[in-house]
């Protein structure tokens, strides 16, 4: 079924509405404590992986519907490995997997157990992931 340009207009203004809203729940900066905070892994049907990190202030209850949101690089990897799976099959299954998590902490702590844990999966290497 063919997509009307008003409804891609819709969904591009419901994103752009919805990152506005998200942009309050988003700590800016290494020093702000947040009640909970916690690094992942998604693991993509052709065996890669992303780890990446949450700090928002409804990561706790919102850490089900995110899963990331890789920039540069590893976007364009991502594009080019994983859509032609979408465009052919037009399912994608993926898992998501916390692979740490604190409460009360700062959003430095955070990032720092993320880079720790991108070292750790090799997930910056070609062949493993997506991190850039």
């Amino acid at each position: 079924m063919p997509v009307r340009p008003e409804s891609l207009w819709m969904c591009y203004s419901c994103v752009c509405n919805r990152r506005t809203e998200m942009a309050m729940f988003m700590p800016q900066k290494d020093t702000d404590i947040i009640p909970y905070g916690y690094v992942y892994k998604v693991t993509f049907p052709n065996g890669k992986i992303y780890v990446g990190r949450d700090t928002a202030l409804n990561a706790e209850h919102d850490y089900y519907r995110y899963f990331g949101s890789p920039t540069g690089k590893a976007r364009e990897a991502m594009h080019q490995e994983i859509g032609s799976l979408l465009d052919n099959d037009r399912r994608l299954t993926v898992t998501k997997e916390v692979l740490y998590a604190a409460r009360n902490c700062t959003v430095g702590h955070i990032k720092s157990k993320e880079r720790e844990w991108i070292i750790s999966t090799g997930s910056r290497s070609r062949d493993v992931g997506y991190n850039s």
